[in-house]
């Protein structure tokens, strides 16, 4: 009987140290930015953007690297907030962009779209937390390209469009 229940309690510790499920899947194509973000937002999102590519996604996975890990009891007891979930795109053009997500991820591998992305340095909070870092001023971090907004990701026929805000000064 002690056996049942010592081997019942280590099986619920271990699964409170489980990375929690990522956001929902479902796919949700390029939205085109409203006349008044092409006015206002466009211009200076596209100046900003350190790069621009037009591909499709052929891989995405989920990077534990840079998120909090939440286990199933600290979930249970509501002791998790707004956890992120990073996730790294790979795309037919061999590079690879990181986006991180607090609930439904919209991109889908196949999608062909422009991606407007930002270098982002990212700590690896994941790593820090199991060494028991207190603060992600205490952990390494890396520089990343990134999508970090949804007007990130246009449709291509957006592409000329882009390419004439990347030429105005």
């Amino acid at each position: 009987m002690w056996l049942r229940r010592t081997t019942s309690l280590l099986a619920l510790a271990l699964a409170a140290c489980l990375p929690s499920v990522g956001p929902s899947l479902r796919p949700i194509d390029p939205v085109e930015p409203s006349p008044l973000q092409w006015e206002r937002v466009m211009p200076r999102l596209v100046a900003d953007a350190d790069g621009v590519t037009v591909a499709t996604i052929t891989k995405i996975e989920d990077d534990w690297t840079y998120d909090a890990h939440c286990g199933i009891i600290s979930q249970v007891m509501h002791r998790c907030g707004d956890l992120s979930t990073t996730e790294k795109l790979t795309l037919n053009t061999g590079q690879q962009l990181w986006t991180w997500t607090y609930g439904d991820f919209g991109l889908h591998k196949g999608e062909r779209a422009l991606f407007v992305w930002h270098y982002v340095l990212a700590a690896r909070i994941f790593e820090c937390q199991e060494h028991g870092a207190m603060t992600s001023q205490g952990c390494m971090s890396d520089r990343l390209p990134s999508l970090t907004e949804d007007l990130d990701v246009l449709p291509v026929a957006d592409s000329a469009r882009v390419a004439e805000l990347r030429r105005t000064p």
